[in-house]
């Protein structure tokens, strides 16, 4: 069982990676612009100071919605209690219940680079270990404390430290220019992919995963086994049986959309593979290549292979073809 201490540790860690800067805005005249210039930015950061220590954000909070009112910017205070923290006041309620015990150990937290096959992976693990996921589900959109961390490597990598008994930390991986072109044709363009930082931000995932204190799921296991046979192969590395039954009929997509996470509609952010977007995400990874260079290119697939002779295809978990 988790030690009171151990819960704290892993919680503080999810929490920290909720914590967002807020939005600053100036312009406007006379009170409108001494707020948002200068009232503003000094008293949400006292107010955020106290709330991100889980204490009381007043006098800050009240102090803040009353001069917004006064500057004419209007004001909703529910929506200011917990600015700066995704997911406000339900954030807030899954670390007291994590703390509190209320999820059993050890935890089971997923992450990756991003466009690796971690939303399909989360949606498996949601069915898999409900009572290991500090997640509250909620009717409107929002991520969850464990679900928004998952692409913050530092995060991960603390996580990874902790006890097998109190957290178990699984990481998806793949290919840096697939990845970096499926992120590409996401936003529309490759000029908006700052290439330089994803091959950093790339490789400390992949400087992660050869730790070997996290359990690596390389996306062509992910992509090449189904949801099912992906539970099997997750129980026989994690020994943590599954609490509910996958269906071998069960695809990612019926995954996603049982449980309202995930995009499995959108032709060019789907988190499910879409014909209409297979050429386009070729094009782009051509693009990407010829960007960041052969040379580190071969560099970044070497040490991938690395990682999938570490992660579960060394292990024979995807089926010859």
């Amino acid at each position: 069982m988790a030690s009171d201490q151990a819960r704290i540790q892993v919680a503080d860690i999810l929490w920290n990676a909720m914590k967002i800067e807020p939005e600053f805005t100036g312009g406007g005249s006379g009170p409108m612009r001494m707020w948002r210039e200068k009232a503003y930015p000094w008293l949400v950061k006292k107010q955020i100071s106290a709330m991100s220590k889980h204490r009381s954000s007043e006098p800050w909070l009240t102090a803040n919605c009353v001069m917004q009112a006064m500057s004419g910017d209007g004001f909703n205070r529910d929506a200011r209690r917990f600015e700066g923290i995704v997911g406000g006041d339900t954030t807030e309620r899954e670390y007291q219940a994590l703390t509190s015990g209320d999820f059993s150990a050890p935890i089971v937290v997923l992450g990756g680079f991003p466009r690796s096959g971690t939303t399909s992976l989360q949606s498996l693990l949601r069915v898999m270990y409900p009572s290991r996921i500090p997640e509250i589900d909620t009717v409107h959109q929002r991520f969850s404390l464990w679900e928004y961390p998952k692409h913050d490597v530092e995060a991960m990598d603390e996580l990874s430290k902790s006890s097998p008994d109190e957290v178990r930390v699984i990481v998806a991986s793949r290919r840096f220019e697939d990845a970096a072109a499926s992120l590409a044709v996401g936003r529309g363009s490759i000029d908006l992919v700052d290439l330089e930082l994803k091959v950093i931000r790339w490789r400390a995932w992949m400087d992660l995963v050869l730790t070997e204190r996290v359990i690596s799921v390389p996306f062509e296991a992910i992509s090449s086994l189904s949801p099912r046979a992906m539970s099997d192969a997750i129980i026989g590395i994690s020994g943590l049986t599954t609490e509910n039954s996958v269906a071998h009929s069960d695809t990612y997509k019926s995954l996603m959309r049982g449980s309202g996470k995930g995009d499995t509609l959108n032709p060019r952010q789907s988190n499910t593979p879409s014909a209409d977007r297979k050429a386009e995400l070729e094009s782009v990874r051509g693009e990407v290549i010829s960007r960041v260079g052969r040379e580190r290119i071969d560099e970044l697939s070497a040490i991938y292979a690395k990682v999938t002779a570490s992660g579960m295809l060394a292990f024979g978990t995807v089926d010859p073809a």
